[in-house]
């Protein structure tokens, strides 16, 4: 049998945790604006997407997207741990690897990473690393240099590994959280689930690109539409662990900034049932209009309110009076 060529962006497991009653898992397209329904089979699914193409034509289908495909099975049982706490360790672990790798198999990782390895490739930076590069990978260098789309995704994809260390480094320093949603409004999920930034030390900027060694960095990731994993560098205990809280929980206005973030920091792709939600549907359309307009940055900016009073009003559950100003 040959291996799959249908690789999936998010887990099946992972979108099984959104679907409706129906069964189906809602989709909405921030390009084209079109909302469907699809199973979690054909959800997020892309050709070849972690397929390492060699130089004599042969196609490793299997060692990467075995890799991610390690989550998949234990995710249903460790979901069953963050809505029934207490939190083990175990599940602990397995979900702050799942933040890890879900960050480096996103089309967005993959992309930037190559380009990233374009640039420095232009400027002269990689010299000093030639000898780590295989011969492949120096001709992937040079394919991409000279404007090769296929070659600077391959050349991505080989280095991800790089990029989910840097991941690893941020997340070490945070204490995590499972939340459940208290209200009627369910979470979302997109393409990019994973959303860390960082909070500058007056709580009055934020960034979600790779936030100062400085900043107090916050980490987003819906594993349900029911439950929120919440990271803080703010509330790490020696065990790198925080004790469950069980009234802490997401209410409506919580909820729908924490929406509001995922659908803003999504690439393509929303798993979500705009028809029914009206509200956010027309903040998506607004908030996309202006990335077409302004930029990304540009858009961050204008969300770095919303960050921040997630921020503020998760610790307000979470923490005594003046916590983070003491």
């Amino acid at each position: 049998m040959s291996d799959p060529k249908r690789h999936h962006i998010l887990p099946r497991t992972y979108l099984d945790g959104f679907s409706t009653p129906d069964g189906l898992v809602p989709c909405f397209n921030k390009s084209s604006r079109k909302s469907f329904k699809t199973s979690s089979l054909n959800a997020g699914v892309r050709k070849d997407f972690n397929t390492v193409n060699h130089s004599d034509g042969r196609k490793d289908r299997k060692t990467i997207e075995d890799f991610y495909g390690i989550v998949e099975t234990d995710f249903p049982k460790m979901i069953a741990e963050a809505d029934s706490p207490p939190v083990s360790p175990q599940a602990h672990d397995f979900f702050v690897q799942f933040a890890i790798r879900q960050k480096m198999r996103t089309p967005r990782a993959k992309e930037n990473l190559g380009y990233l390895m374009k640039q420095f490739q232009s400027a002269g930076m990689l010299e000093h690393f030639q000898d780590t590069f295989s011969d492949e990978e120096r001709d992937l260098l040079i394919a991409a240099q000279d404007g090769d789309d296929a070659a600077i995704g391959q050349i991505g994809l080989r280095v991800s590994g790089h990029y989910g260390m840097a991941i690893a480094a941020q997340l070490e320093e945070m204490g995590f959280v499972f939340m459940p949603v208290s209200c009627g409004k369910g979470l979302i999920t997109c393409d990019d689930p994973v959303v860390i930034f960082g909070l500058s030390g007056d709580d009055h900027n934020s960034s979600v690109t790779m936030p100062l060694p400085s900043a107090r960095k916050i980490l987003l990731l819906p594993l349900t539409s029911k439950t929120l994993m919440y990271g803080d560098t703010g509330m790490k205990d020696a065990s790198g662990m925080v004790s469950y809280h069980r009234s802490a929980s997401l209410d409506v206005g919580t909820v729908r900034r924490i929406n509001q973030i995922l659908a803003v920091h999504a690439e393509e792709q929303l798993i979500a049932d705009l028809k029914s939600n009206r509200e956010l549907s027309d903040k998506v359309l607004r908030l996309h209009l202006t990335v077409q307009k302004r930029g990304k940055l540009q858009v961050n900016r204008l969300f770095s309110d919303t960050f921040i009073e997630v921020a503020r009003r998760i610790e307000r559950q979470l923490f005594p009076p003046n916590y983070f100003r003491s």
